[in-house]
């Protein structure tokens, strides 16, 4: 072996037997040295580490813990909604503020204390592959666990502290690691096939930027489809819908590079992604780098990767993780085929999803949150709808323009001025109806107006037709928000869409 990349030394022995002594020097071996790479076996055409069976137990990294930490915060976020939406329903009355801190408190250190305890790990420390143990090795015992995560009182609150620690000891040992004894260790086993980091070159911010624009073209209508399946009727499971979209979404890209080592866009241009030593990287640690897509996939992510001299945008250097260009044993179509199809297919049914907010033309609802999930030039793109939309919905003092502050006095006239597209036309005409109602704000319908509108438009080819009707308030109409409710249908096909707007009572 060649003793710079190897870290080996070889003797011979007398001529009467050249059978080759291999020597290995302990301080490469020690435990703060396990990282350290072991080098590339000679005569290897490939310029990957060819070395026996063997593991090694060291501590973890900052970067590890930190992935480990933040894949236990989702999974216990999800169990602990759980735990208070089953409360709500036997409760059914709402819990004070201290109430549910201190529920909330005692779930988390419930979650770490029994998980680690009878696991001896949790489940984001599993995903990252590490585990708990006593300071040296051996099990933690029911006592050290127990004191450990009671320390997370202290070790979060004071946070600079416990990364200080981290940093600092050898072990990398928080507040609670150092009273009770314990340590987070990660297994490394010395595959037989690993990237050499000091001989692979790195993929560039440029490369990496086309390679992420390839995967958008996959991820945004596989996000899309997941959101337009959420059932605008049926709000709740709408809204579970809404939040579990960008979660899923994440889960791929990570998914692809747990098992695969890339996505669509790094294996079309050669790219993998792997551990600062070269080490495929675990679940929790591609998962974290996902997450920080959603903060640095812009300029200053491109510009971090660019001025960085190991190329790492915010994300990998969170995750502890590095893009290198390698081809050798990449699988480079199944994450492309994988991700289109995904993409196809749920892109697919979540278009022609007709309970869609794309479709009823409404914002999507996560609790208290309300939004419309595509952009406002993309809510003009009349290809993207396939009935009719109102595109645009303003309220008047006359039927020229509308009023800014739609604010009206008692007794007044209110011009109802939309545009609407997507009708259905037979013969250069279109059938469109329309219902008026109008909510105070105790949600009491002060006006209810059928067919305010009923009539066959001369549309010719015209893609859309702006539309006006109008209602008068009551001269004994209390001063208020209100709101007016605009129902279309478009009487060919018979389907409608409804659209809601605020205008105040002075």
């Amino acid at each position: 072996m060649n003793q710079g990349d190897s870290r080996q030394s070889s003797k011979e022995l007398p001529d009467s037997d050249k059978t080759p002594i291999t020597v290995y020097d302990p301080k490469y071996f020690a435990p703060e040295h396990t990282e350290t790479q072991r080098g590339s076996a000679s005569g290897s055409s490939e310029g990957v580490t060819e070395l026996p069976d063997e593991s090694h137990a060291r501590p973890a990294t900052t970067q590890e813990r930190f992935a480990a930490f933040f894949v236990d915060l989702l999974i216990f976020a999800a169990f602990g909604f759980g735990v208070f939406a089953l409360l709500g329903l036997a409760v059914k009355r709402p819990l004070s503020g201290w109430t549910v801190g201190a529920i909330w408190a005692g779930l988390h250190l419930l979650y770490y204390f029994l998980t680690e305890a009878f696991l001896g790990t949790s489940p984001g420390k599993r995903l990252a592959g590490l585990k708990l143990r006593q300071t040296g090795g051996g099990r933690a015992s029911i006592a050290a666990v127990l004191i450990r995560n009671l320390l997370r009182i202290a070790d979060y609150p004071l946070f600079f502290l416990a990364a200080g620690l981290m940093e600092t000891t050898q072990r990398r040992q928080r507040l609670g690691d150092l009273a009770a004894d314990t340590e987070v260790v990660r297994t490394v086993s010395f595959e037989a096939k690993r990237l050499p980091p000091e001989i692979t070159p790195l993929a560039g911010a440029t490369r990496r930027a086309i390679a992420w624009m390839i995967d958008l073209g996959l991820v945004l209508p596989f996000l899309y489809g997941l959101l337009l399946l959420a059932p605008v009727s049926h709000p709740a499971l709408a809204g579970a819908v809404a939040a579990a979209a960008l979660p899923a979404t994440l889960l791929l890209l990570a998914g692809c590079e747990t098992f695969f080592q890339t996505t669509a866009g790094k294996a079309l241009l050669g790219m993998k992604v792997a551990q600062e030593d070269g080490r495929p990287a675990s679940f929790a640690t591609v998962l974290l780098r996902n997450v920080f897509k959603l903060l640095d996939a812009n300029p200053v992510g491109y510009l971090c990767a660019l001025l960085s001299s190991r190329k790492q945008r915010p994300g990998d250097i969170a995750a502890g993780t590095l893009v290198f260009r390698d081809r050798k044993g990449l699988n480079a179509w199944w994450p492309p085929l994988i991700m289109a199809f995904l993409a196809l297919v749920v892109g697919r049914l979540g278009y022609v999803h007709a309970d869609s907010f794309l479709r009823r033309n409404a914002d999507l609802k996560i609790g208290p949150f309300a939004f419309h999930p595509l952009p406002k030039a993309a809510q003009r793109l009349r290809f993207l709808h396939l009935g009719i939309v109102i595109e645009e919905l303003d309220l008047g003092l006359t039927d020229a323009s509308p009023n800014p502050g739609r604010n009206f006095i008692p007794g007044q006239a209110v011009y109802l001025q939309f545009r609407i597209a997507g009708y259905t036309v037979q013969e250069g005409k279109a059938w469109i109806q329309a219902d008026v109602r109008v909510l105070d704000g105790d949600k009491n319908i002060v006006l209810d107006r059928a067919d305010a509108i009923n009539s066959s438009l001369n549309v010719g080819m015209r893609p859309s037709a702006r539309l006006i009707t109008r209602f008068s308030l009551s001269p004994q109409s209390p001063p208020g928000l209100y709101t007016v409710i605009l129902t279309i249908r478009d009487m060919f096909v018979g389907k409608s869409v409804e659209e809601r707007l605020d205008f105040t009572v002075r």
